[in-house]
């Protein structure tokens, strides 16, 4: 009598047929990796950019209204730093800054800040710059 064979298991085939599946899908997963971390670097760059712009809106409005009205308010007058310096005085190579402003009326003053960087792509292929501006007021308060 023939005794039957367990057929528990798995075949060689089989996992072989398992092993290069895994294989392609780790292959996928790699090729996005790059990809995924540059823009995640690009998402940083562009919160660290919102940070120094609203920093350096505070730092301006901070400023009495007369000197913005006498040293600033006035036709082609600018505020520029490049690099960039946060207000510890580190400098940051890359960002430039630049604020502009506009008497609108006669106790306001428009502020436009401005920072500009170069981005790269997520495999550095070609760079773009980027500019971030934050508009703001400054009014004077009669007391």
């Amino acid at each position: 009598m023939l005794k039957k064979r367990k057929t528990a298991g798995y075949s060689l085939i089989e996992i072989l047929v398992g092993i290069a599946l895994m294989g392609s899908s780790l292959v996928a997963v790699a090729g996005v990796y790059p990809f995924a971390t540059a823009h995640i670097q690009a998402m940083g760059n562009r919160i660290f950019v919102i940070q120094q712009a609203q920093s350096k809106m505070e730092t301006i409005k901070s400023m009495s209204y007369k000197i913005l009205l006498e040293d600033y308010a006035i036709p082609d007058a600018m505020m520029e730093q490049n690099p960039l310096e946060d207000t510890g005085k580190n400098k940051f190579e890359g960002y430039k800054f630049s604020a502009s402003f506009q008497e609108k009326d006669k106790n306001l003053i428009h502020i436009k800040v401005q920072i500009t960087w170069n981005e790269e792509n997520a495999y550095g292929k070609y760079t773009k710059d980027k500019t971030y501006v934050l508009d703001g007021y400054k009014s004077q308060i009669d007391m």
